[in-house]
């Protein structure tokens, strides 16, 4: 069960990567069953070919308040769950289908889940991930979103998943032109034990900068 980070992407230094996932106790690529449907578009319906039209694929992703295991009957649960705006209910839509849809030990690679998504639904998004991978689900996540890693981190600190089932990796390339990778790591309550120069601290920077005198 777990969260597992692993891109390891060459990038400019204006735009570090911020990869992280759930870890998974199976250890080799073979190990998994990868969902072609992952290659998402959060505008198109492209992927649906792919998606049951019965039941989820595993009881441990089932929603706590509807007894139907019916797919559909699901993924509106979920939706209703993890989207508190209407308008942004279509663009989770493929990644709940997506997460719903996996049975144990499937790989699930995305990339920048938090897309055009308001910052309440990105948080429950990163809880539902933390769920997927509490259910035996790698998920492995690239995103330039902390309302992403808060919603990992809050299902930490709730005790939803362990702390040792999530890998962070954030990565950028020093001036030799190197890829460099620091991995922080996280605590039983969520928290990091050190926070690299530049990960997701802008928020805190601009605040800082609001705290001294005005000109």
């Amino acid at each position: 069960m777990a969260l597992d980070a692993g891109g390891r992407k060459a990038v400019s230094p204006a735009a570090p990567v911020h990869a992280f996932g759930l870890k998974s106790r199976f250890w080799h690529l073979w190990d998994f069953i990868v969902w072609r449907s992952l290659q998402l578009s959060l505008s198109t319906d492209s992927h649906s070919h792919s998606l049951p039209t019965d039941n989820i694929g595993q009881t441990g992703l089932q929603h706590p308040s509807v007894e139907s295991m019916n797919f559909a009957v699901q993924v509106e649960a979920w939706l209703s769950q993890i989207t508190p705006h209407d308008q942004t209910n279509f663009r989770a839509k493929p990644i709940v289908e997506t997460v719903l849809a996996s049975a144990p030990r499937s790989l699930l690679l995305i990339e920048h889940p938090e897309t055009r998504l308001h910052s309440k639904t990105i948080v429950k998004l990163g809880e539902f991930f933390s769920l997927a991978a509490s259910t035996g689900i790698q998920v492995v996540l690239e995103t330039h979103s902390d309302h992403l890693l808060n919603g990992i981190r809050l299902a930490i600190h709730g005790g939803r998943l362990a702390p040792d089932d999530v890998q962070l990796n954030y990565i950028s390339l020093t001036r030799q032109g190197l890829t460099d990778v620091v991995s922080p790591i996280l605590d039983r309550n969520g928290r990091i034990d050190h926070w690299p120069n530049g990960l997701f601290d802008e928020g805190e920077n601009s605040l800082c900068g609001l705290l001294e005198p005005a000109v």
